[in-house]
């Protein structure tokens, strides 16, 4: 599928463009940042995607829910009665911290990260409803009430610390979607430590890119992390990531900006960022990569990866965690398909450690 069939397919789907501001945050869970208003949009905003997506099941105790949409959101308008998560069937309310994150095409991403894990084997339920609801910056509510829902999956087993390059085995490893733990080097990829690494994939309908189990909704492949005890005295969480897209190059500055996001989550506070998207990455993304065969389909013009695909190379990423409570900490790290359900993203991951 060429790029035209690909934008004609998909014209009606949200722009997010380029790398987003993440805003701060209260303690009690709504979004700190100066409104603009836009006086001549008169559109409702809608949601276009989410994170997990609805109906799904098997969702890890440590999940963030994020909900993209298609217009810049007024952050005075995040709250709890606005964006309304609770387990069911109780409907008891979820307490977290809203974040939120604004593209330069001026659409929002806002996520919930809860303060405690989800509970285990349980339905949780996300409603934004009309009245009182999310307004956009024209002051426009929802055009009709939005809900999703999911099902979490069973308890949350601890990470050891000496397994935080996942050499030991999978315990304490927690994967949704297309997600797996790989041993040695995936061609162009090599393991940046040691012989095993962590990778995650938008895996576009191929039934599973680098597993044999396919993305949710084929959009989205979450990676967590069971609790990681702190010694004592650490500030910083560091991990390595490769971020491998067949949206690299002909993509980048369009709608198709997958994006790889990732929480940490300590006894007293919250972390959130986007690391990398298509479009934040951008043409930097110029290395070229070969991939397995296995990673293929025959048709090369329905590869995930076809001619063009990119890779940043790996990167370090760190995290200032001294503001957390000393541990146990939590990571989860999502990948998700954004304005389309085609054409692959893998995330690898390896090397998470504490300092």
């Amino acid at each position: 599928m060429n790029s035209k069939v690909k934008t004609l397919l998909f014209a009606s789907l949200v722009s997010f463009v380029a790398f987003a501001l993440i805003l701060s945050c209260t303690g009690n869970g709504e979004v700190e940042s100066t409104d603009n208003t836009d006086t001549s949009d008169s559109t409702p905003p809608s949601v276009v995607q989410t994170i997990p997506p609805g109906l799904s099941t098997g969702i890890d105790l440590a999940s963030v829910i994020s909900l993209f949409f298609d217009d810049a959101i007024r952050s005075a308008s995040i709250n709890t009665s606005s964006i309304q998560i609770t387990e069911e069937p109780a409907g008891s309310t979820i307490a977290g911290q809203y974040f939120t994150a604004l593209s330069q095409a001026g659409n929002s991403i806002v996520t919930f990260v809860p303060s405690q894990l989800l509970l285990e084997d349980s339905q949780i339920k996300v409603y934004l409803p009309v009245t009182n609801g999310v307004q956009d910056d024209g002051g426009n509510n929802l055009l009709d009430p939005y809900e999703f829902t999911f099902n979490t999956g069973s308890t949350s087993v601890p990470l050891a610390a000496s397994n935080l390059g996942f050499e030991e085995n999978e315990v304490g490893l927690v994967f949704v979607g297309d997600a797996a733990r790989l041993n040695s080097a995936q061609e162009d990829i090599t393991v940046n430590e040691g012989s095993f690494m962590v990778a995650i994939s938008t895996d576009g309908g191929y039934g599973g890119v680098v597993s044999a189990t396919p993305a949710l909704l084929d959009t989205t492949s979450i990676f967590s992390t069971g609790s990681i005890t702190l010694s004592g005295g650490e500030t910083t969480l560091l991990f390595d990531y490769d971020f491998v897209s067949a949206e690299f190059n002909e993509f980048v500055g369009t709608e198709f900006d997958d994006t790889f996001i990732v929480a940490v989550r300590g006894p007293s506070g919250i972390l959130f960022e986007v690391v990398a998207s298509v479009n934040q990455v951008g043409t930097v993304a110029l290395h070229p990569v070969t991939l397995p065969a296995s990673y293929l389909l025959a048709d090369s013009e329905l590869d995930p990866f076809y001619d063009g695909a990119g890779r940043t190379g790996w990167q370090t990423k760190s995290f200032d965690i001294s503001t957390l409570g000393g541990g146990p900490i939590y990571v989860t790290f999502t990948v998700s398909d954004i304005g389309d359900e085609i054409y692959s993203t893998i995330i690898f991951i390896d090397n998470i450690r504490v300092q």
